[in-house]
């Protein structure tokens, strides 16, 4: 059960995780629910499934299994590598995940990790990551687990995407060499050869990540999730918010700012500003296929495309920036927003 209170829009989990469903890899599911306590009504929640050894019994039929592993400040290699097992009975036994590691660290090129690492389900989460702004998870070396099934290869499982797309101030135009970590995995699956990994990239627009198929999406949540919207941003009879037992707490947005973040404006927010949701999509879309030179959707490349910003509730503050997108506005003309 997720307030992710510091989503002004409270789609950011919903629309990743649909987005790994609809690629069918192995994901978890996101839903919303109403929360009340003793008939008192707390709230519209962001209800997610978790990596769990119940998940893996349920998913896979493994019970008690021991090869599932939860990640923080880790980037899977022998010095930057801290991953608990789930099994607590399998705390004390490190060696299986510690072969891993080490045949990750000492591989050359992908044909050395083939036979024991899901690389191409690997390639389909950093691209999704790459998308979608994904920064909290393997770029800053949290927010996944890494999982292997009886008999089977290991595979990365991603999670906790309230700030993704990009709810953490992350421009929407930047490269894959400012955006992924430099590290052994990285550069043997990507960077010394991104002929794989573009493929994908390719495959995800094509099928997940494009405004033709995410704008009525957003549309459709956003009909669906309005009227618990409305009431989570109304007093009750005590003059308090619904479920906000801490009214100091900075993470409170507005029904015109998550009206207008759901869309195209940029607003302020827990983590200093989100971008509008449909804003960073579509300008991240775009950076991507002129980049990748890929034949996409003439209406969403259009630089006259027209959307509207809210100013009233537009956060005004300033916006940070990669290098790469002063070289993108110098190429292709398009305006992204002032500075």
């Amino acid at each position: 059960l997720r307030p992710d209170t510091v989503d002004p829009t409270l789609l950011r989990t919903k629309l990743v995780s649909d987005i790994h469903n609809r690629l069918g890899i192995p994901s978890l599911s996101a839903n919303y629910i109403t929360l009340y306590i003793n008939d008192e009504y707390m709230g519209l929640y962001v209800l997610t499934d978790s990596f769990k050894l119940s998940w893996v019994e349920f998913e896979y039929g493994e019970k008690d299994t021991t090869s599932l592993y939860k990640c923080d400040s880790s980037h899977l290699t022998k010095n930057d590598c801290y991953c608990i097992n789930e099994n607590d009975e399998m705390e004390e036994d490190t060696t299986e995940w510690d072969e891993f590691i080490n045949t990750l660290d000492n591989a050359n090129s992908a044909s050395d990790i083939e036979d024991i690492f899901d690389i191409d389900q690997f390639l389909t989460e950093m691209v999704i990551e790459f998308l979608i702004g994904g920064c909290d998870h393997y770029q800053e070396g949290h927010n996944y687990f890494i999982f292997k099934p009886k008999n089977g290869k290991w595979l990365y499982l991603s999670h906790d995407f309230d700030l993704d797309l990009s709810g953490k101030c992350s421009h929407p135009v930047y490269t894959m060499e400012e955006f992924l970590p430099d590290n052994n995995l990285i550069n043997i699956l990507i960077l010394q050869d991104p002929t794989r990994f573009n493929k994908i990239l390719q495959d995800v627009i094509s099928k997940a990540f494009n405004p033709a198929i995410l704008f009525p999406h957003i549309d459709e949540l956003k009909t669906l999730i309005k009227p618990y919207i409305e009431k989570d941003k109304t007093y009750d009879e005590n003059g308090h918010y619904p479920g906000r037992l801490n009214p100091n707490v900075d993470d409170f947005s507005s029904l015109e700012e998550w009206e207008a973040n759901s869309e195209f404006t940029t607003v302020k927010s827990f983590n200093i500003y989100s971008f509008g949701l449909k804003y960073w999509i579509l300008i991240r879309y775009r950076y991507i296929c002129r980049t990748y030179k890929m034949e996409c959707d003439p209406i969403y490349m259009d630089n006259n495309y027209e959307y509207s910003i809210d100013k009233d509730v537009e956060y005004k503050g300033r916006i940070y920036y990669y290098p790469s997108m002063y070289k993108y506005i110098e190429e292709y003309g398009e305006q992204l927003r002032r500075k």
